[in-house]
Order: C-alpha cells, then sequence, then structure tokens
C-alpha cells in the first residue's frame, strides 16, 4: 500500500544515511582484510583490483565524513545508491567476472535499497545489478582483448544463471520484508497519530470528527460517515463530516430503521467492501469476518450506496455494551488486494475503537460530576443564603410596619431595602433553577415546563402561562434538556429587561417541526420587525445564549419585534432528530 509510506522525516532520513555509510565502511575494512589473509595465490586479484578496493574503501570513509557535516539531498542519496552498484561491478570485473568473491558486495546495494526505500527500488536495483553482471562476464570470456581474462575459459552459463537468480530472488526477498515492514511502521504510525487526537479534553465530537476523517484520508474516500445505535433504547444517529481535512466539522441526526438499511444491512459481514464501479464489471463484493476469514455468500439484498458514490467501505465497532455500529467511508480507493485492506481497517477500529469509548465515559462522568457539584450548591443556596434573606426581608418588613407613623422617609428606605432583598431572593432561585442539573426525557418535559412557568409566576409576580395541546413529544434527552434551558433563559431576560407584566410560552407542532414561543408585552427589542438567527447575528442583537442553544440542537430562531408593545421569540426544531456542530 503505497499510500502508506511511513514518509521519512528529514532528521530520519539523516540517520539513515549515517547508519548505511557507517556499514558500508564496514564492508570495504572487511573486504581488504579478506583479500589479505586469503591463502590463495596472490596473482588471482589483479593490481588493478587493489587499486579499486582501496578508493572504494575511501569513497566510503569520504561519504561517511561528508554526512556528519551536511545533509543528504536526494540527488546525493541517488548518486550514492549509483556508486554502491558501480563498485561491486568494477571489483568483479577484474575479479573472475560472475565467480567472482566480490559478488556478495551486490547483496549491499540491495540492503541499501531496501533501507531506504521498498519493494520495487530494490528489485530495479537487483535487475541493474544482474544486466551489468551479465555484461561483465560476457566481455571477459568474448570481448576485446582490453576487457578479455586469458584464465577465464569459456563462460560457466549454468553457475553464472544460478548466480544472476541468485541475485534476483535476494532482492525480491529483501524488498518484500522491507516493504512489509515498511508497511507495519506506517500502520503503527497512524493509528498513534490518530490515537494522539483523541483527547478528553477535545470532546467526543472533535474525537469522532478526527477519526472519521483519518478514515476518509487514509482510504483517500470522498467522505466518511458513521451510524451509531444506542443499545439501550435502540435509538440510531448518524454522524457525517463537511470540509477538508484540516477544517472538518462533523454533524449528527437521528435517523429512522429505513435509512439504517441502506447503510446497515442486517446480513452484511463485520467488514465488507461493496462497489458498482466498472472497472470491477459490475458489482463487486468482499467481505471478511471478525477474525479476518473470507465471507463466502453474495451480496446482501437491499444494499444500496447512497448520495450518488460508486463504492463504500464498511466496517462494523461497539463501544462497550452501550454503542453499536458502523464507520462507512464512501468511494475509497483500495488495493488490489481488497481483502488486506479491510484487514487493516478493521485493525485501526480495534485500536481507535477503546480510546473513543474511554473519551465517552469520561466525558460522561465529568458531566455527572458537575451536575452532582452543581446540585450540591443549589442546596446550599437554597438552604442557606436564600433562607437567610428571606429571614433578613421578613425582619425588614416588620421595622417598615412599626416605623410608618414615626417617619415617612425611613419607612420609604426600608421598603426599598425590602424591595431589593425580594428581587436578590428572586436572583438567587433563578441561579439555582439554572446550576440544577435538567436531566429528562420527553416524558417529563410538558410538565416540568408547566411546573416551572407556575412557580416563575408566583415568584415575580408578571401573569405567565404555559399553553400546549400536546399530549407527548418525541423529542430527544439533549433537545429536551435545551428547550428547558431557553424557557428558563427566555422568562429570566422578561423579568430583567422587558418590563413585561404579562407573558406566554406556548409549545405546539407544525408540519415537520416542533415550535417553541415566548411572547411578552413588554419593551421589546430596538428593532421592528422579524428577525432570523443570521440576521440577527448580522445587526449583534439577540439573547446569546438562546441563540447558543438553539444552535447546538440545529434549531432556527426567529424574534419578532415592536418597541413599546412587545416581542416574541419563535425556535423551530426538526421533528427529525437534530444536527450539531463537531
Amino acid at each position: 500500500m503505497r499510500r502508506l509510506s511511513p514518509g521519512f522525516s528529514a532528521e530520519e532520513e539523516q540517520r539513515v544515511e549515517r547508519a548505511l555509510a557507517t556499514a558500508r565502511v564496514i564492508v570495504a575494512l572487511t573486504s581488504l582484510v579478506a583479500v589479505h589473509v586469503d591463502p590463495t595465490d596472490p596473482e588471482k586479484y589483479r593490481q588493478t583490483a587493489y587499486v579499486v578496493l582501496l578508493c572504494y574503501t575511501a569513497w566510503s570513509a569520504a561519504i561517511s565524513a561528508a554526512l556528519r557535516w551536511r545533509r543528504a539531498n536526494r540527488h546525493f542519496v541517488h548518486l550514492i545508491h549509483i556508486g554502491d552498484v558501480i563498485w561491486p561491478s568494477l571489483l568483479c570485473l577484474y575479479t573472475d567476472g560472475a565467480d567472482s568473491p566480490f559478488f556478495t558486495l551486490y547483496l549491499f546495494s540491495l540492503l541499501s535499497a531496501a533501507f531506504r526505500w521498498g519493494l520495487w527500488e530494490t528489485a530495479a536495483t537487483s535487475i541493474a545489478s544482474v544486466g551489468i553482471l551479465g555484461f561483465e562476464s560476457v566481455m571477459l570470456v568474448k570481448g576485446p582483448a582490453a576487457w578479455r581474462d586469458l584464465e577465464a575459459g569459456d563462460l560457466e552459463v549454468n553457475k553464472f544463471i544460478i548466480r544472476c537468480v541468485y541475485l534476483l530472488l535476494a532482492g525480491l526477498m529483501i524488498g518484500y520484508l522491507a516493504e512489509s515492514e515498511k508497511e507495519l511502521r506506517a500502520e503503527n504510525g497512524l493509528i498513534t497519530r490518530m490515537l494522539s487526537r483523541i483527547r478528553v479534553d477535545f470532546g467526543l465530537a472533535n474525537s469522532l470528527t478526527t477519526v472519521m476523517t483519518g478514515f476518509s484520508d487514509v482510504f483517500r474516500g470522498d467522505r466518511a460517515l458513521m451510524l451509531a445505535r444506542d443499545v439501550n433504547s435502540g435509538r440510531i444517529f448518524l454522524w457525517q463530516t463537511h470540509g477538508d481535512a484540516t477544517e472538518a466539522r462533523a454533524f449528527v441526526r437521528e435517523v429512522s430503521l429505513n435509512e439504517v438499511g441502506i447503510y446497515d444491512p442486517t446480513a452484511a459481514a463485520d467488514a465488507f467492501f461493496y462497489t458498482t464501479n466498472p472497472r470491477f464489471s459490475g458489482a463487486h463484493y468482499s467481505a471478511i469476518e471478525r477474525d479476518g476469514t473470507r465471507v463466502k455468500h453474495e451480496t446482501p439484498q437491499g444494499l444500496t450506496i447512497p448520495d450518488g458514490a460508486q463504492s463504500l467501505l464498511s466496517l462494523s465497532f461497539n463501544f462497550g455494551q452501550e454503542w453499536a455500529g458502523r464507520m462507512i467511508v464512501l468511494d475509497p480507493q483500495l488495493g488490489r488486494d481488497v481483502e488486506q485492506e479491510l484487514r487493516f481497517a478493521q485493525n485501526i477500529v480495534r485500536q481507535v475503537g477503546p480510546a473513543l469509548y474511554s473519551v465517552y465515559l469520561l466525558r460522561r462522568l465529568r458531566t455527572r460530576a458537575g451536575a452532582i457539584e452543581r446540585a450540591r450548591v443549589a442546596r446550599e443556596l437554597h438552604d442557606g443564603a436564600i433562607q437567610s434573606l428571606i429571614a433578613v426581608e421578613m425582619q425588614v418588613d416588620v421595622i417598615r410596619r412599626q416605623s410608618v407613623g414615626e417617619s415617612a422617609r425611613l419607612a420609604a428606605e426600608l421598603a426599598r431595602v425590602q424591595h431589593l432583598l425580594q428581587q436578590e431572593v428572586i436572583n438567587l432561585r433563578e441561579l439555582m433553577q439554572q446550576m440544577k442539573p435538567v436531566d429528562m426525557g420527553p416524558q417529563q418535559f410538558l410538565d416540568y415546563l408547566a411546573d416551572y412557568v407556575d412557580r416563575f409566576r408566583r415568584d415575580t409576580g408578571i401573569y405567565v402561562r404555559f399553553v400546549t395541546d400536546l399530549q407527548e413529544v418525541t423529542l430527544t434527552p439533549k433537545v429536551c434538556r435545551e428547550l428547558t434551558r431557553v424557557v428558563q433563559e427566555g422568562l429570566i431576560n422578561v423579568r430583567k429587561h422587558s418590563g413585561a407584566r404579562n407573558a406566554m410560552v406556548r409549545f405546539a407542532q407544525e408540519n415537520n417541526h416542533w415550535l417553541l414561543m415566548i411572547d411578552d408585552d413588554g419593551r421589546g427589542f430596538d428593532f421592528t420587525g422579524r428577525r432570523n438567527l443570521i440576521e440577527l447575528d448580522t445587526i449583534r442583537r439577540g439573547p446569546a445564549i438562546i441563540k447558543e442553544r438553539v444552535r447546538s440542537i440545529g434549531g432556527e430562531l426567529v424574534i419578532q419585534s415592536t418597541p413599546g408593545e412587545g416581542s416574541r421569540l419563535e425556535i423551530m426544531v426538526p421533528k427529525k432528530g437534530h444536527a450539531s456542530h463537531g
């Protein structure tokens, strides 16, 4: 898989060249020692061979020294590699050709090619070496007199062929092993990079975005999807990424069982690749089970490719006992060995899945811990500060009543202090309500809003009504929580800023949307007419907290205002789930 090249950095390439330079010096010195202690007749080696070997040793030492002072660029590396092939060829030329003991120096050139690059470069090096060696052997026997070795006799064809086959096989074997090692290293590096970006402080959405864009990049797909099913509730969510790898954002929406069939057929294997690309001569389906064995059955019925794509790669995953689903890459570009690619994708999921699940658990634990702490502080406010302020307000009321006949000014001042105390009690109660965790589902949503509106009316004296003709809703828990916070924030703004005496909270369904409205007869905003979310951002108007909460559930916000007569907030949420930014 060439797309999984480990991609040496400049520092790593320098380390590789220095290691090869040291090994080259050792090989050259070993060859000199071997020639010196060889018990055979020294005339076996021509004087020129000694000179060539000394030059090779000096060349090796010069490269080793140069690499300690300068960085090796691509052209310099190619020049060195050509030299690693030429020097053994020269030594063999002057020492019996294919029968030369320096034939083994070709192995160093093969090893250096494998160490630097991979299979195809090593194979090319072995083919070039065989070609040069064959040319020299022929020239030594049948070439011009200047080349011919009078003692060589006829060329031993069988021995020559065996040497060449040996060199070719050695190149293929060394190159294949090097390529496999580099692929393994690249896979581990990829998984490490993905794991390094899965962090609790990034949040689950950002971590999922990182994993999905990582899958899409590795398999060079158009984009990635992730289908997740809550095992306990049976609800299904579809995550999608938009944008490039540097600015990708994830969006999620709840999907129905009919939509799931497009991506996740029940008959599908643990990992599969399906395509309708013409180069496969029609539809092609390859699948493997969890243990990596090939699935032999035919394409599952009902399997289609969504969004106009031509192929998809689908992988199953499990997050503990709570979530199950599939990672999907649309239009991936796989190699010829599809099953090997599927096993590689399975390995990524197995490595990344537990990290994502850990982020999910830690985020949930943090949320629960924060909710428990907020609930504790809310109880402390209710049992401590609020009760104390109420007691002080009652004492001030008693003193004010006693001083009515003595000093009108003192009574007025006490009335003002009493009013301030009452307002602070209301503020603390509102803060306490905001701090309390809102852990509810659709079954409690309507009752909670009715109770909150009734309590707000009693505490503030503002006549607020909650109106709905619904008996039940099918909102997600997150949407229920956010809409509840919107009602709280909206009524607080009515009390603090509008000066209204009457207000109404209405919840209904219209067409394919849930509709929440908050009306008041107060001052209104400093504009006239209706403004949507984009227009409010443009003119920098509207409650920032409410706008952010509406965005988080994929809703729409419209504010209608008439200065001096009041305002209306309309929040619309699609009935089919929600979409949120990652």
